[in-house]
């Protein structure tokens, strides 16, 4: 199972939703992250040794971003359910191990999931 930080930009009920699956979750706001930076929500994750999930399009920039345990970027657009986002964040980390986010940025969208190894400077 895997560990995971929800930003503030998710709703806490994915957490529980992963809980549920086995796996451990934190949400930002529960960790005093709120209105905090970019930075400073990913060394956040880092300290936890956690995936990052978000619906921040910062954190899909590869070119800003070194080491980390994953991340996660959610891109739908605001019409779409929050339950649906919930379901298809789920539906996703049930089909990945957890060694397949190492390193990687996945972005989710509505049909479409995209994985990309960051480059390192």
């Amino acid at each position: 199972m895997a560990r995971f930080l929800i930003d503030e930009n998710l709703p806490r009920q994915l957490c529980g939703v992963l809980l549920r699956a086995g796996h451990e979750c934190e949400h930002a706001l529960d960790l005093g992250l709120r209105g905090r930076s970019d930075e400073q929500v990913l060394a956040a994750a880092q300290q936890l040794r956690s995936i990052l999930i978000s619906r921040d399009n910062d954190f899909s920039d590869v070119h800003q971003i070194s080491v980390h345990h994953g991340i996660i970027v959610v891109r739908y657009p605001s019409e779409v359910s929050i339950e649906r986002v919930i379901t298809d964040v789920a539906d996703l980390i049930s089909r990945l191990q957890r060694g397949d986010f190492a390193g990687w940025l996945v972005i989710l969208e509505p049909g479409r999931v995209r994985m990309r190894k960051p480059i390192s400077g």
